[in-house]
């Protein structure tokens, strides 16, 4: 076999994935879906001005729109976190407390978490 025949033969290497960045109108279409029963007839130009706020959030990434300084537990303490972050980050602990409690009975701690992607993830 030939080099470049070996080369043609070989795939492409891919590094991260594909954007998960929506169009404006791929976006309003999964908004509205959310709203599909007729009994919001009554309120769809208030779900149209929410869709444009929404939008405006989607588009300046604002994820985390409340935050907090991460307090003294954590290496930058003056760091600003999520509040739902930190508020998820404490019933995770409080969770394990029970786990690993002697008084309490046997049990599994179980934590999934949500998928990301390399849009979504901040490392």
């Amino acid at each position: 076999m030939s080099e470049d025949a070996e080369k043609e033969q070989k795939p492409a290497v891919r590094t991260g994935q594909g954007s998960t960045k929506l169009t404006r109108a791929e976006f309003e279409q999964r908004w509205n879906a959310r709203f599909y029963d007729p009994a919001f007839d009554v309120a769809r130009s208030e779900i149209k001005r929410l869709v444009n706020i929404a939008w405006d959030a989607y588009e300046d990434a604002r994820k985390s729109p409340r935050t907090r300084k991460a307090g003294a537990a954590f290496a930058n303490p003056e760091h600003e976190l999520s509040i739902e972050w930190l508020e998820a980050r404490a019933k995770i602990q409080e969770a394990r407390d029970r786990q690993q409690s002697s008084d309490s009975r046997s049990r599994i701690l179980l934590i999934c978490a949500s998928p990301r992607t390399d849009e979504t993830c901040p490392g």
